[in-house]
């Protein structure tokens, strides 16, 4: 009886501890082409460069400051997030589809936290061109967009795109619960 107990604490672990992505406010699009322009992504066209107010919780530790993403060339984009008095969260390179890590806070600095980076970076720079292809649902009674991809069911993210001026979303939202990421990119100018 003693050697059953860790067994199925580790499957109540398993089985508690790894929440979905939330669907229920969704509904899936279907026989259309979903593309960056519908989607509202501002990371299309000419992009250059975007400045973004940003939160990241994970867990229960919350970062606060300023998200700079800026297009370096044709398959390269920049992701600074650094806090309100300039120390630097982190400063990763997304660059055919690998990404570069320039520096990196020291408790941030995790082989699997910057592989979910990787992956929700990727889906949000590339929207419906990520690998693998997200799916795009619509939010309902409203205008607003929200992907939902992973390379594995545990490690799943939803990204969310808010509040549409001139059709671009300028509020942002990435949740991966797996590991209890959420953070939020409201765009201050481009």
């Amino acid at each position: 009886m003693r050697s059953f107990f860790p067994v199925s604490l580790l499957f109540l672990l398993l089985f508690t501890g790894c929440a979905t992505v939330r669907k229920q406010d969704l509904s899936i699009i279907k026989n259309t082409t979903v593309t960056p322009e519908i989607i509202g992504s501002p990371f299309i066209g000419q992009f250059e460069k975007a400045l973004f107010k940003t939160s990241l919780d994970i867990g229960k530790n919350h970062l606060t400051g300023y998200t700079l993403i800026k297009k370096v060339s044709d398959s390269s984009f920049r992701l600074v997030f650094a806090n309100q008095i300039g120390m630097t969260w982190f400063d990763l390179e997304l660059m055919n589809g690998k990404l570069i890590k320039h520096s990196v806070f020291g408790p941030l600095d995790k082989k699997n936290l910057l592989g979910i980076f990787k992956q929700d970076f990727n889906a949000l720079i590339h929207t419906s061109d990520a690998k693998p292809c997200p799916t795009v649902y619509s939010v309902n009674a409203s205008e607003n967009y929200a992907l939902i991809g992973g390379s594995n069911p545990i490690v799943r993210y939803r990204i969310d795109y808010e509040k549409r001026k001139s059709g671009v979303a300028h509020k942002i939202i990435i949740v991966n619960p797996a590991i209890k990421l959420k953070m939020t990119l409201n765009m201050m100018g481009q």
